[in-house]
């Protein structure tokens, strides 16, 4: 399945903060770049400009205006329910776009609400929001010098083709002029360039667009730019150790949410946040049992819907919090909301993990479609003799490959930002207020050295391959019902040596008449009846068909502990065609 990534200005940016200096749309909370502010003069450009130097000159012209739209944003109003943003940016879908980005962009807001109420410490607020501002500004010069780098290059190659096309027009008109009158082939392959023409010049002003933002975002008024192209290698390349485990753990380490814990009553391990992501997110051992699969419909969606939860669930807690009527209240709410903020960050480094492969095979699949459509373009070009409606068949390709280019493009921009971003994710920022006030050179010159030791630091903490190991026999976990087999009946642990592999769970398809006269379809099995509630939620969202069977969540006592399961009757049975859906999908589902 291809899940584009198109039409993004960046990643993982706070929804006011990704363009440049002006606050957010109240409405969509859609950034709005205005002009340059007069009353800052910036330095002239000098030379080749690369993506280190787009950065930092983003980052040093906006900060002043982007970190109070930030800080305005997420601090606690008594009127205005932060529900409301999360919703808004929510709604900020593109069809072409991978809807993963939706939920980044969920949790950076949710993130940085929770940390901007849950600490006391104006100080520690400030520090981080500002840091957090200039990250989203670096991350949105990445995606701007790329669009606008692809950009002066194509606006060339455009405007030749055009004076080419007006060329053949201009003769044409000249024969109308001569003879009073075209035949009809000729008249149709007049109108056939027109349309190529307004065409082109249709791509060539969104690509003028392209180097409008960027000029506005680095805050130049140059006419002409002479851009850097191949200093990207920092950015587009996640080296195959890392892993999704190894940017969660650093994040607890390194990220300065997890500071607040030193204003709370209590103190968490990794271990435990990571338990408590389990426990309330049910969806996440199924999928650590099925396996992470970026290329999985049923995983993306799950993650995602996931994501979506723990953004509204988090801003829902922190207001709860600010609202509580007494200290009691708000010791505990503080407590909950500060778990879900820590469990949101793991999400998060998750989510933006899974944008990266996905920008991967988005690429490769949009290379093979070029090179494709290349390959017919010089066959088409090399026959001779092309009657007028050949012609224009044949500008209509070369038309679809630039738009093919640009998307190729684009999701390069997009996965550099992607991976920036996790570094950031990962709680490493380049960013102090002594920077801002260097020179761009110097701040250029620091910004590359930072991101190359935030990749040699990430690199030396990353998990050592993995070899053949003495292992706890753990097959149980891969059958139906396992956890309630495991409270009811715990397994001895057998030792036994096994090279690693992905546990693929057992999903296999019901067959037989005798299976589709069962009346129960159990959906799961959980510690907790909210997180039943939560999954059926989550299960009817992503499989409309559940939609006309009533649920129920049944309690059983297994092991002398409460298990709450999710079931659906049917009087007559006729459930296994539902069924067998869900475990292809590796969703469980019991038939009983």
């Amino acid at each position: 399945m291809k899940i584009g990534i198109l039409n993004l200005v960046g990643v993982t940016v706070v929804a006011c903060l990704c363009a440049c200096s002006s606050a957010p749309d109240a409405d969509t909370y859609k950034p709005v770049i205005d002009k340059a502010d007069l009353s800052v003069k910036p330095e002239k450009l000098a030379g080749k400009i690369d993506v280190y130097d787009s950065m930092a000159r983003s980052v040093k012209y906006n900060i002043d205006a982007t970190y109070p739209a930030l800080k305005e944003k997420v601090y606690f109003k008594l009127n205005e329910n932060p529900r409301q943003i999360v919703n808004n940016i929510l709604k900020m879908k593109e069809p072409s776009q991978n809807p993963l980005y939706d939920s980044l962009r969920a949790l950076d807001f949710s993130i940085a609400y929770a940390m901007a109420n849950l600490s006391d410490n104006e100080e520690f607020i400030s520090e981080n929001l500002k840091a957090k501002s200039a990250q989203s500004l670096a991350l949105a010069a990445i995606k701007a010098h790329k669009d606008a780098l692809f950009a002066s290059k194509k606006i060339k190659e455009i405007d030749r083709q055009i004076r080419r096309l007006q060329s053949d027009i201009k003769i044409l008109n000249d024969k109308q002029d001569r003879i009073g009158v075209l035949n009809s082939e000729d008249e149709a392959y007049k109108k056939g360039l027109e349309v190529i023409v307004f065409k082109l010049s249709e791509i060539r002003k969104n690509l003028e667009n392209d180097l409008v933002n960027y000029r506005q975002l680095v805050k130049t008024d140059d006419a002409k730019i002479d851009f850097e192209g191949r200093n990207f290698y920092e950015l587009d390349n996640l080296d195959a150790k890392l892993t999704v485990e190894d940017f969660r753990k650093t994040a607890f380490k390194n990220r300065k949410e997890f500071e607040i814990q030193k204003e709370l009553t209590k103190k968490y391990t990794y271990n435990q946040i990571s338990q408590i992501l389990r426990s309330e997110y049910p969806q996440v051992e199924r999928l650590e049992i099925n396996g992470y699969d970026a290329e999985k419909p049923v995983y993306l969606r799950e993650l995602q819907q996931r994501a979506e939860f723990q953004a509204n669930y988090l801003v829902d807690k922190v207001w709860q919090y600010k609202n509580a009527p007494n200290e009691d209240a708000k010791k505990q709410l503080r407590l909950q909301a500060f778990e879900e903020m820590a469990t949101a960050v793991l999400t998060q480094n998750e989510v933006a993990y899974n944008v990266v492969m996905r920008a991967d095979i988005d690429y490769e699949e949009m290379v093979k479609q070029i090179d494709g459509l290349k390959k017919n373009i010089a066959q088409s070009a090399k026959k001779r003799n092309l009657d007028s409606t050949q012609k224009i068949d044949l500008l209509e390709q070369k038309i679809i490959l630039l738009k093919e280019e640009q998307q190729a493009s684009q999701i390069l921009a997009e996965k550099a930002v992607a991976i920036r971003a996790m570094y950031f994710y990962a709680g490493f920022n380049p960013f102090s207020a002594k920077l801002y006030e260097g020179k761009i050179k110097d701040i250029s010159s620091n910004l590359k050295v930072g991101f190359n030791k935030d990749a040699v630091e990430m690199l030396a903490q990353a998990q050592a391959p993995q070899t053949a190991v003495l292992v706890e026999d753990n097959d149980w976990a891969k059958k139906e019902n396992w956890l309630e087999e495991l409270l009811e009946n715990p397994k001895p642990t057998e030792k036994k040596t096994i090279a690693p592999v992905q546990p693929k769970g057992n999903f296999e398809p019901y067959k037989g008449a005798e299976f589709d006269k069962r009346t129960i379809m159990q959906l799961g099995s959980y510690r907790y009846k909210e997180n039943a509630d939560l999954d059926w939620k989550m299960l009817k969202e992503l499989y409309p068909d559940l939609r006309k069977y009533n649920p129920v969540v049944e309690r059983a006592n297994v092991g002398g502990k409460p298990m709450y399961r999710l079931i659906v009757q049917q009087k007559n049975g006729g459930l296994m065609e539902m069924c067998n859906k869900l475990r292809a999908d590796k969703v469980e589902c019991l038939l009983r």
